[in-house]
């Protein structure tokens, strides 16, 4: 999503400089507030910041191909707390960890790691599974199985900035493009 948003909003507004810092949720989130970045791509809700709704990422259950749930058409997340689960620490965990307090389910938590690409070889490999957000899957994910999630998790991605009171055009323009093109 962001090389798109950022090469169309390069091609309209060739003199704004964007510039990219990549975070967890609770950097990105610190940037703002302390006003190193403008504005973030975060999850809602997020305390003390405005933001403006994008998109809705369902979150998925992957497993290696070889597991004996990817017959299932939909895995639920009771069937998960049996397994080896490899867990994210960049701030999506959240949701998943919520989802299954509600349920009064545990994690059989094998490993946290930060990294996305790591979860997904660790699953390839057969260490274990886990629930990711969709939006972080390879476009064609090799050697593991992609299944919905029952009930679903979702999270709601936003652009996230101090206030929308007092942005600059810059930031406007960013906005309405970024709104434009995932509309």
């Amino acid at each position: 999503m962001i090389p798109r948003i950022f090469q169309a909003f390069r091609s309209r507004y060739p003199s704004v400089e964007l510039r990219l810092f990549e975070g967890s949720y609770a950097e990105v989130e610190a940037w703002i507030k302390g006003g190193t970045v403008d504005l973030g791509f975060l999850a809602n809700p997020c305390d003390g910041l405005d933001i403006i709704p994008l998109v809705s990422d369902p979150y998925v259950a992957v497993l290696p191909a070889t597991h004996p749930l990817r017959k299932h058409d939909v895995i639920s997340i009771e069937q998960l707390s049996h397994e080896p689960f490899l867990s994210l620490k960049s701030g999506c965990e959240r949701l998943v960890m919520r989802a299954f307090q509600e349920n009064e389910l545990s994690l059989n938590k094998l490993f946290e790691v930060a990294e996305n690409s790591t979860i997904i070889s660790m699953v390839e490999a057969g260490i274990g599974v886990s629930i990711v957000p969709s939006m972080i899957l390879p476009a064609m994910p090799a050697n593991i199985v992609v299944k919905p999630l029952k009930p679903p998790i979702a999270r709601d991605i936003g652009l996230a900035l101090r206030s929308q009171e007092t942005i600059s055009p810059a930031i406007a323009a960013f906005i309405k493009e970024t709104q434009s093109l995932l509309a």
